[in-house]
Parts: structure tokens; sequence; C-alpha cells
């Protein structure tokens, strides 16, 4: 569980898996429980790199999410919550109990979204080009 302080895309997670599986979903949901996107996934036994593109919202009490006995690895010791990006993004704790344990997503890759803005027309007028010669195309 992790609240989210400016908006991010979390592009990939770590996971160590004990075994190959295929078809699992992993999904973002707010602190209501509603799934705000996810992602199918396909793991080979140990290290995966999972890429998921989740756009991450401004909010409190976000989660992500794994699936249904996923013989994941998990950390019960060695680390102390809350594990922050400061001023962006804080994991708070596990919703298992007892909370004072890690699960399964390590090493997240966030990034601050594109700064892309819509495209508007614009009109340049240039003075003071006495002396430049015209050679104005059309392009052909």
């Amino acid at each position: 569980m992790f609240d989210c302080y400016f908006p991010l895309l979390l592009q990939t997670v770590n996971v160590y898996s004990g075994a190959a599986q295929t078809g699992k979903i992993i999904s973002l949901q707010n602190s209501a429980g509603t799934t705000l996107t996810s992602a199918t996934v396909n793991l080979v036994a140990g290290l995966n790199t999972v890429a998921l593109n989740f756009t991450l919202p401004v909010d409190t009490g976000l989660r992500l999410v794994g699936f249904a006995s996923p013989n994941l690895y998990r950390n019960t010791a060695g680390f102390t919550y809350p594990i922050s990006l400061a001023g962006k993004l804080s994991i708070k704790r596990s919703s298992a109990t007892p909370t004072l344990r890690y699960y399964y997503f390590y090493d997240w890759v966030v990034r601050e979204p594109d700064c892309v803005s819509p495209r508007v027309v614009v009109t340049a007028t240039i003075y003071g080009c006495e002396g430049i010669e015209n050679n104005i195309s059309d392009g052909s």
C-alpha cells in the first residue's frame, strides 16, 4: 500500500518467482479496492523484470496487487516502512497480516510523465532584415 504525491509512471518492477507462471494479473487499485489498471504477465523461475507502465495518480492508499497463490519471493525482515522516494511516493505497508512483511514488488522504476501540450498555431513577424536575399521556397 502506498501514497503517490506526484503523477508518475510505474514502468517496471522486479519479482522473484519460484516457478514459471503464465497469464498472471498484476493490478493497481485505489484505496477502495477499485482496479485502476492491470497487466497480464508471464514469469520464468527466478528474477523477472515486469513491464507495467501504470500511470500512478496523486492519491493515498493505492495498492499494487498480485495474484492468488503467487509463489513469489517476499521479505519478512531487513526492511523498514515507509520506503520513500522523496516528494514522489511512499510505500507505507503491506496489506497482509502481519503487516511487517514486504510483498513481491522490488526495484520499482518510476519516472515523471512526459511534458506534452497541444500544438498551437503561431504567427512570426520578422523585422529588420534589410539586405537579406529572399530565398523562400515552397519546398518543391
